[in-house]
């Protein structure tokens, strides 16, 4: 037989007695506690307090001896404002018969008490229960679970959890979502996004890079059980490694360009030249002499002389699309062109300058009004010959705030 090498404890052995003490100190520090089931409460008199704590399953302690310990009908019981606002499970080991799960309305807690949750009081009236404080069992099938409500409806619930935040952790609190918007037959995606917040959509590309958490369907009831919801956490990502030559971590530990890099998402115009004198519309530019990109925020710069001979006797599409967050106005300044500069926004002309201007001290105003969303922008320059030549449009139209490059 072996040697009872370091004073073992060992539950339950053979011909041991299976006396409740035993059985019960055998889950202690094994079993993970916490509320495992049900055990949400319904406000039923927001003046007086009271609640009904819906049935729980649970796995409690009392630092020495674990139960499991299950209610099968709901329990009434009254907060109070200041000196019993939290809704605890409470349990002790004495040996006796009635050694029953206590059920609390207090502020004072025990090291071994569960927290169901916290009542918010709103002018002498409460509000609402918030589980920011909720004791869960640290299991890792139960981790952001989507899961129907106890009574199934059109809300699922979300089980909390963690989620990395670049610089730290954001912590998600058990919460409802109410998907009963939705109609039937749409897949409704359930994803935590950049900020830690728990939010779904009936489209796909939303959810892009984030972290999905589930995928509901509506079933033709809108009541929303097990079977319309399709469990698709992942708990096992390959991790974004930056090369720190192109791509380097920020301080708060999201991706961006090493300083100096460029991206191919530098903003810039795409310009085409095409050999006409005379080119005033985008759509005029199908047969082309030469297409090249120039990095810009807006402006645009062709130079007298030759030094720029692309735009000689020609005309030049500049195009460029961005994004905008919600409606903006950009302006830019036309101090010089020779000939003729036509401006386009979504395909519309906002702006036309036909024949020479040539003013360093008071610029053309030229506005960009734009829309939520993407937005095309294009700029048509033409040069009918001559000595001369050039086009000196100059402005940011992205900010990288409000305005961003699409393409």
């Amino acid at each position: 037989m072996p040697t009872n090498l370091g004073s073992q404890i060992v539950t339950i052995k053979y011909y041991d007695p299976v006396d409740s003490y035993l059985v019960n100190i055998r889950h202690e520090a094994t079993r993970p506690v916490g509320i495992y089931k049900g055990g949400h409460a319904t406000i039923t008199n927001a003046a007086t307090g009271a609640v009904s704590l819906s049935p729980l399953v649970c796995e409690i302690s009392d630092g020495t001896y674990q139960v499991r310990v299950e209610t099968s009908v709901a329990v009434s019981k009254v907060l109070v404002e200041s000196s019993a606002e939290y809704l605890i499970l409470r349990w002790n080991y004495t040996g006796a018969t009635s050694d029953y799960m206590e059920i609390l309305a207090t502020n004072s807690f025990d090291s071994n008490d569960l927290i169901i949750g916290k009542g918010i009081w709103t002018a002498g009236s409460l509000t609402s229960i918030v589980y920011t404080e909720r004791t869960v069992p640290d299991q890792h099938r139960y981790f952001l679970k989507i899961e129907p409500t106890e009574t199934p409806g059109t809300s699922v619930r979300v089980r909390p959890g963690r989620v990395h935040s670049g610089s730290g952790f954001l912590s998600i609190v058990d919460q409802l979502i109410n998907l009963g918007a939705y109609s039937v037959g749409n897949v409704v995606y359930i994803y935590i996004n950049d900020t830690g917040g728990v939010t779904h959509s009936a489209t796909a590309a939303t959810y892009a890079g984030m972290a999905l958490l589930a995928k509901v369907t509506i079933p033709a009831d809108g009541i929303l059980d097990e079977d319309q919801i399709e469990d698709a956490r992942c708990f096992i990502d390959s991790p974004a490694i930056p090369d720190n030559t192109t791509i380097q971590r920020s301080s708060t530990g999201k991706l961006k360009l090493v300083d100096g890099v460029i991206s191919l998402y530098t903003p810039r115009w795409s310009v085409s030249v095409a050999d006409n004198l005379s080119y005033s519309v985008p759509a005029q530019f199908l047969s082309l002499l030469a297409e090249f990109s120039i990095p810009s925020f807006g402006s645009i710069r062709i130079h007298g002389d030759k030094g720029d001979n692309f735009a000689a006797s020609n005309s030049n599409l500049w195009t460029m699309t961005v994004n905008s967050n919600g409606t903006q106005t950009k302006t830019l300044k036309l101090f010089y062109v020779d000939d003729n500069v036509y401006v386009f926004v979504r395909g519309v002309l906002v702006f036309s300058q036909i024949g020479v201007y040539d003013s360093a001290s008071v610029p053309r105003n030229v506005t960009l009004n734009l829309v939520n969303g993407n937005n095309l922008i294009q700029v048509v320059y033409n040069d009918i010959g001559g000595v001369y030549k050039g086009l000196c449009l100059v402005g940011n139209i992205i900010d990288n705030t409000n305005v961003l490059f699409v393409s």
